[in-house]
């Protein structure tokens, strides 16, 4: 199946597996300087992510009684499979290692009604936590929600969110304009859990993309062929962004 979350990260090639990367913070103007006056001095503050890069490794091999009586190449079947398996643990690495360390913000029920009228408006759980990451001093561009189907349809049939029409299409998969809020696009992808949703700028959301290698080897005296692929990342959201560049919503 595809994957979506890489799709909601920056990319930092790392091709030495290790690297500081210094991120810089926003300063402002001075305002309203008399003349004659000397404004103050401004410079910029920084936060520094550190990569140390793990790896991902698919190790496949076959005997040669395998290879010789099967119809089809058992070790090429399974090597058919290996990129999409690698792709899985990014995504949940991203998830479980990025997307879910952002700071905890407990809002309700999106899907609890009362009288047919939802209890919990789910535009202003998002709504008052965009406008706490973009002012200052935390300057954020959030630009992803990421949450499951079953979140994003509690979302789409909130009768906050609805208003007077009812929402038609409702995807379970994917990237999709998030209904309402316009300039945020919804990650939905089934690695989160169900009642929680993460509201972030990808800028915190970053993925140190190290070097791949892919070998062939045999044993002979075992009769035994193989491929070995390593594949070196790390999802990485730094400590200093965690609260300021994101939210990760639960109770939904």
């Amino acid at each position: 199946r595809e994957f979506y979350l890489i799709q909601g990260v920056t990319k930092v090639p790392v091709p030495k597996l290790k690297l500081d990367l210094p991120i810089q913070g926003k300063y402002e103007a001075s305002k309203k300087v008399p003349k004659r006056q000397v404004a103050t001095a401004k410079s910029s503050t920084f936060t520094q992510a550190s990569f140390d890069l793990w790896k991902n490794v698919v190790d496949l091999d076959s005997p040669d009684e395998d290879e010789f009586t099967a119809l089809i190449s058992p070790l090429s079947f399974d090597l058919d499979q290996a990129a999409d398996v690698l792709s899985q643990a990014e995504n949940d690495q991203i998830w479980d290692d990025g997307l879910s360390t952002f700071d905890d913000v407990t809002k309700g029920d999106w899907a609890a009604h009362t009288a047919g009228v939802s209890t919990r408006n789910a535009l202003t759980d998002i709504t008052t936590e965009l406008h706490r990451m973009v002012e200052k001093p935390n300057f954020a561009r959030p630009k992803f929600i990421a949450m499951n189907g079953i979140t994003y349809s509690e979302y789409a049939s909130n009768s906050w969110v609805q208003g007077a029409t009812f929402v038609q299409d409702r995807e379970y998969i994917g990237l999709v304009p998030l209904p309402k809020i316009p300039g945020i696009t919804a990650l939905i992808d089934p690695k989160v859990p169900t009642g929680e949703a993460v509201l972030y700028d990808p800028r915190a959301m970053l993925f140190g993309e190290g070097p791949s290698v892919s070998e062939q080897y045999r044993d002979e005296r075992a009769g035994v062929s193989g491929n070995v692929i390593r594949k070196w990342c790390q999802p990485l959201v730094p400590t200093d962004l965690r609260a300021k560049f994101g939210s990760h919503l639960k109770s939904l």
